[in-house]
């Protein structure tokens, strides 16, 4: 399923996997391998590529997987040994073959209290198929809405203006979720995160993925957004923060 110029990142551990021979041996060596489980996927058209990609005897929880074309992107459940982790993959393709993926992985253990009198619990993800589509002119106006969005919350102004009326952020690593316009608005105007930069970003028909990067405490917000017309309906909001690369794959991978 991969390119022949398939290739790996992990931003938080400053990691780049060089081709496919180099993750296989990863994998063949890693300590406490991880388990995963597909329990739900969104996707656009016939090319389940990805989708195909992990079924293959991954036992875990859940994923979703949006996107179109030649770009995917997946939420998966990472369980080790000692912990349960959760990931985000950004997975881009070539022809008919992976060619490139970057994946973030966001520990559980975390606790935000500020947002705690806004949040409701998130709830199970449905099971199923869902479809996530959107024409080059989507695509355009959802640019313009991401930049909309960015420049309001680095100005502290409420975004209330690009989320639909019924917008929910989901928060899977605490398990809970803040619905409604108003109550993201408050959310974000409390927020004490006020330096986060886009510091790269995927944007689909209808969805995007973005990354964002925080001084304190260091790591990457990511953002996986999905939209209704001209505004945002829904955000899968996960914290990643920086690790160290451990020392026994220096062997297989290189700087980014």
């Amino acid at each position: 399923m991969r390119h022949a110029e398939w290739h790996g990142e992990w931003p938080q551990t400053g990691e780049r996997i060089p081709n496919h021979v180099s993750d296989v041996a990863i994998h063949l060596n890693y300590p406490g391998y991880p388990g995963h489980t597909i329990k739900s996927v969104e996707g656009h058209g016939p090319e389940w590529m990805y989708l195909n990609a992990l079924l293959p005897g991954y036992p875990g929880r859940w994923v979703r997987i949006s996107g179109g074309g030649d770009t995917w992107f997946a939420e998966i459940t990472l369980t080790y040994p000692d912990s349960t982790w959760l990931g985000v993959v950004a997975c881009e393709v070539k022809g008919d073959r992976i060619w490139k993926e970057t994946a973030w992985f966001c520990p559980t253990d975390v606790s935000i209290e500020r947002r705690d009198r806004l949040t409701v619990p998130m709830g199970e993800v449905q099971s199923g198929f869902h479809e996530s589509s959107g024409s080059p002119a989507d695509q355009k106006r959802h640019e313009r809405t991401l930049d909309r969005f960015y420049s309001s919350l680095a100005s502290g102004v409420s975004p209330s203006e690009v989320l639909s009326e019924n917008t929910t952020i989901q928060f899977p690593q605490t398990f809970d979720a803040v619905r409604g316009r108003s109550d993201i608005s408050d959310l974000y105007s409390s927020s004490p995160i006020r330096t986060a930069v886009v510091h790269q970003r995927w944007v689909l028909g209808g969805s995007a993925l973005v990354e964002l990067r925080t001084p304190k405490p260091d790591g990457a917000i990511l953002h996986l957004i999905h939209f209704d017309g001209d505004q945002i309906s829904r955000i899968s909001d996960y914290w990643a923060p920086k690790l160290d690369a451990p020392s026994w794959r220096a062997e297989f991978v290189e700087p980014i």
